[in-house]
């Protein structure tokens, strides 16, 4: 009985000790995740943070790292947690998944004074430069697909390089793009969309390295079932999307 009690006590005691050194990252990329008033905030960063509580990880620390680093992380390092990630194909057996977190549509984008942009299919903007991130998930679909992308560290950064006249079409997730424009200083009612990314409009999750155990990723989508199945969840979506709503209309 003794030996038992011990052996218990063991693999309980693994168990918690590798989730304390999980890394847990996300980037600056409002409204999903940000610092605000020195505190880190956003819609996906509240839904996680509810996991960890459910979970009795509250108050685990949460870093912000810029998404190159964080997915190279990811990649190369144990127990590392990076959120929210695109669930998609290219990466399904790369890492290990939770979730999910919220939808993610991805869409082309031009400036409306580019009037010689007019695809008819999607292989018809091969010739113009294309501004994306290292190793998101929009420059992996569109190199896959063979286009010439012109990569950098930030989302931020291609949206100067539009306004600039250095890239001509930016992947951008629907969901960020007003806000973003706005935060750099740049009118929404200037760019429109031109091509809906439907093979990459996938759910976020939270991406674990493929070393993680497996036991803590079971705990952790143990937790996204719990906020979902209580509404915890939902409640975090509906107020992030009333927020940005009444953000729109007192810009």
């Amino acid at each position: 009985m003794i030996k038992l009690f011990v052996l218990i006590y063991l693999l309980v005691f693994s168990c918690c000790a590798t989730a304390q050194q999980l890394t847990i990252i996300t980037e600056n990329a409002p409204p999903n995740s940000f610092i605000e008033n020195n505190r880190l905030t956003g819609k996906s960063v509240e839904i996680v943070q509810a996991v960890l509580k459910e979970i009795g990880m509250a108050g685990h620390d949460i870093v912000i790292y810029p998404w190159a680093r964080g997915y190279r992380m990811l990649e190369r390092q144990k127990n590392i947690v990076l959120f929210p990630t695109s669930r998609t194909a290219y990466r399904e057996n790369l890492f290990k998944w939770a979730g999910p977190i919220s939808d993610n549509p991805v869409n082309l984008y031009k400036l409306k004074t580019r009037k010689d942009i007019k695809p008819l299919r999607l292989d018809d903007l091969k010739k113009y430069r294309v501004g994306s991130t290292r190793n998101d998930q929009k420059s992996q679909y569109l190199l896959s697909r063979g286009f010439d992308v012109q990569l950098v560290n930030e989302d931020r950064q291609n949206i100067g390089k539009l306004f600039l006249g250095r890239i001509d079409i930016l992947p951008y997730a629907a969901a960020r793009l007003s806000y973003d424009l706005k935060l750099y200083g740049h009118d929404p009612g200037q760019i429109e969309k031109i091509w809906h990314l439907e093979e990459i409009s996938s759910h976020n999750y939270a991406a674990f390295s493929p070393s993680t155990d497996d036991q803590i990723v079971e705990k952790f989508q143990r937790g996204f079932d719990a906020i979902q199945k209580k509404g915890i969840q939902d409640r975090i979506l509906k107020k992030w999307e009333k927020r940005l709503q009444e953000k729109e209309e007192g810009s």
